[in-house]
């Protein structure tokens, strides 16, 4: 019988491990996707025949198991079933690519799928992102060149773990906070990854003008994409999203990156009207899975 245990951020190295020998695209399938929201979902992980499993608190409290990383993906469900017969529950899986889905229904072919637009996460061309070439990236050049041309003196610089705590001043003086909880929990988690900065090993860059931060950004490398998981950025400067996200991916992107995936919009208008200006190659599905039949 799977026994789970509770994460925590000494287990990064661990998990880390898995994803980055099983890489996926979905921003689930990374540290900053399963840490920064391991207390909101109440997430704890099993390792069964070298393989990555799981369990959360997913919507109104229903357990559900993201799909398993690693050598033994039937055994592993196999697993995930006999849990769930023990404990007398049907078997659920979250944020199940298309991909993972072909392999569930192998295996559980009585099955009911439906996904949320709002979970959806935004794939990009990596390098259509890095260069913004061509009329229908005109919008972005113009607040970058804006922006330039407003402050002169800004420049870009990669985080380090001292300079991390300067952003953490940052965001709390200078980045207002939605009123809802899970805008509280990101808070909470952005401050405990700047706080952590060697612990979570992310690439990180500060933006700065006339040498105060304007924003700063985090993100992670799995494969061939890169996730960003963190933009903060104080829009009383003109174009600053813009030039925040162009200088990233100008000095983060590895030649072996042709994705990157800036996460999902969570239902605001107003970051969906902004992800959707950059012109994604994919909205990358994510469905819950409940098995019927076991």
């Amino acid at each position: 019988m799977l026994e789970f245990k509770k994460l925590s951020l000494e287990d990064i190295p661990v998990i880390r491990e898995y994803f980055l020998k099983y890489p996926c695209r979905s921003c689930d399938a990374t540290i900053g996707g399963v840490f920064m929201w391991r207390d909101y979902f109440g997430s704890e992980y099993a390792i069964f025949n070298n393989t990555l499993i799981f369990k959360v608190d997913y919507l109104d409290s229903q357990v559900a198991f993201t799909c398993p990383v690693g050598e033994d993906f039937e055994g592993a469900c196999e697993q995930i079933k006999d849990y769930c017969s023990a404990h007398s529950i049907a078997p659920v899986f979250c944020v199940v690519t298309d991909s993972n889905l072909k392999k569930i229904e192998k295996l559980f072919p009585d099955y009911s799928a439906h996904s949320e637009r709002d979970w959806a996460d935004y794939i990009y061309s990596a390098e259509a992102l890095r260069t913004l070439a061509g009329r229908k990236y005109s919008a972005q050049r113009n607040h970058i060149n804006k922006f330039k041309r407003l402050y002169p003196d800004s420049s870009f610089e990669k985080m380090t773990a001292q300079t991390a705590k300067d952003c953490i001043d940052f965001l709390l003086n200078k980045i207002a906070l939605k009123d809802s909880e899970s805008a509280l929990e990101e808070r909470r988690k952005v401050i405990e990854v700047l706080e952590n900065f060697d612990a979570y090993g992310f690439d990180s860059g500060i933006l700065r003008v006339g040498g105060e931060i304007v924003g700063f950004s985090c993100g992670e490398t799995m494969g061939d994409t890169l996730v960003v998981h963190i933009e903060k950025a104080n829009i009383a400067y003109d174009g600053v999203y813009q030039m925040l996200t162009n200088s990233y991916l100008q000095t983060f992107l590895k030649p072996e990156v042709l994705f990157v995936n800036r996460e999902d919009d969570a239902g605001d208008e107003g970051l969906r009207k902004a992800k959707l200006a950059y012109h994604p190659i994919e909205l990358l599905n994510k469905q819950t899975v409940t098995v019927n039949s076991f």
